[in-house]
C-alpha cells in the first residue's frame, strides 16, 4: 500500500514537470520580440540614441554640437525567439491612444522586414516630426494622458509589442 501510494506520487509529479516543460517548450519556441524606444540625434553616417528618460534638452544640445544635427526618435526591434519573425509595421502611440505610423519619414530598412533569430533592426523618424504629430493629437483630442509616446512594433502574424519605456514631451 505505501509503495504504490509513493509510485503514483512519484507519478504525479513527473506528469506535471512534464507539462510544465512542454508548455514551456511551446512558448519559447516562436519568435518572440523585445522593443526598445530611444532619442537622440543623427547625421549622414550615423545616429546615437539614449534611453528616454536620459533623453533631455541638454542632452540633444550636447549630441548636436558632437556633429549629430538631426533629433530623432528610434524604435528598436530584437528577435530574442528561436524562429525568424517578420516586422510588419512600427508606429509611436501617444498617450492618447492616437498612433502614427511614419510611411515616407520613416528611417531604416523598408518593411515588411524579416528579422532573423538573434538579430535587431533599428528605425527611427525626426523628432520634429513626432512634435508636430502630437500637437496635432493634443490640439484635436483634449486629455490628461499627458504627452508621451511609446514604441509599437506589429508583426507579420498579427502580435504587436509595445515598449516599456514611454518618451515624454514636454
Amino acid at each position: 500500500m505505501t509503495a504504490s501510494l509513493i509510485v503514483a506520487i512519484c507519478g504525479l509529479v513527473f506528469s506535471c514537470l512534464s507539462l510544465g516543460w512542454q508548455a514551456a517548450n511551446f512558448v519559447l519556441t516562436g519568435g518572440r520580440v523585445k522593443v526598445k524606444l530611444s532619442a537622440g540625434a543623427m547625421n549622414s553616417g550615423g545616429m546615437v540614441t539614449m534611453p528616454p528618460r536620459n533623453f533631455t534638452p541638454q542632452a540633444l544640445a550636447q549630441i548636436q554640437t558632437q556633429g549629430y544635427p538631426v533629433p530623432i526618435v528610434a524604435v528598436e526591434v530584437a528577435n530574442v525567439g528561436r524562429q525568424p519573425v517578420t516586422v510588419a509595421k512600427w508606429n509611436l502611440l501617444h498617450a492618447t491612444g492616437v498612433s502614427y505610423m511614419p510611411v515616407a519619414a520613416a528611417i531604416g530598412k523598408p518593411l515588411p522586414f524579416r528579422l532573423e533569430v538573434g538579430a535587431s533592426e533599428t528605425w527611427a523618424v525626426e523628432l520634429k516630426t513626432v512634435l508636430d504629430i502630437v500637437a496635432a493629437t493634443e490640439a484635436t483630442i483634449t486629455s490628461n494622458s499627458g504627452r508621451g509616446v511609446r514604441g509599437v512594433v506589429e508583426l507579420a502574424d498579427g502580435r504587436s509589442r509595445r515598449t516599456t519605456e514611454t518618451l515624454h514631451l514636454t
